[in-house]
């Protein structure tokens, strides 16, 4: 498992780095495009389209890197009220139910980009698929870090349990 998780976390880091870049990207673009359009009156037909593609790839690769940090919306509130068992128990339904959304999610993008994979997109001239491929690999990513997730999980509250025993 430590394999998986060194494996996981350089994952982790090029997803970080790419999830940058994007956003890096999306802003300078959106800078030119707003100097483009206001100071020289020239506004670029495919800038807004690229941006709005940029942003989505970037929130798709940096959602499994939340997830995996514990960065997801919480119940705090509510869960700070619970025994620790029972706050484990609630962690891991909870990541068993998004790892089974990501898997449905990934799986439903999948159809989405065969039903597209002829269509082209008019403003940038490239096919759909190369952004909506974005939700297959977020999705993918997410529900494999969820897996590790609640692996991670149910290893910790196993030794949790010794450790009462042993007591």
């Amino acid at each position: 498992m430590k394999t998986v998780g060194k494996v996981f976390d350089a994952v982790e880091k090029v997803l970080c780095a790419l999830s940058g870049a994007l956003l890096v990207t999306f802003t300078l673009l959106t800078l030119v495009q707003v100097v483009m359009r206001y100071v020289f009156s020239m506004p670029l037909s495919w800038s807004e389209q690229l941006a709005r593609y940029l942003f989505i790839w970037m929130l798709m690769l940096y959602m499994p890197v939340l997830m995996r940090r514990g960065n997801n919306l919480g119940f705090d509130l509510i869960i700070g009220r619970m025994s620790a068992r029972a706050q484990d128990i609630f962690w891991l339904i909870c990541e068993a139910l998004i790892a089974g959304f990501a898997g449905l999610y990934c799986y439903y993008s999948i159809q989405l980009c065969i039903k597209f994979s002829k269509k082209v997109l008019v403003g940038l001239g490239i096919k759909a698929n190369w952004v909506y491929s974005a939700q297959i690999v977020g999705a993918g990513i997410l529900c494999l870090f969820c897996i590790e997730l609640l692996i991670n999980r149910i290893i910790e509250m196993k030794n949790q349990e010794k450790e009462e025993v042993e007591s």
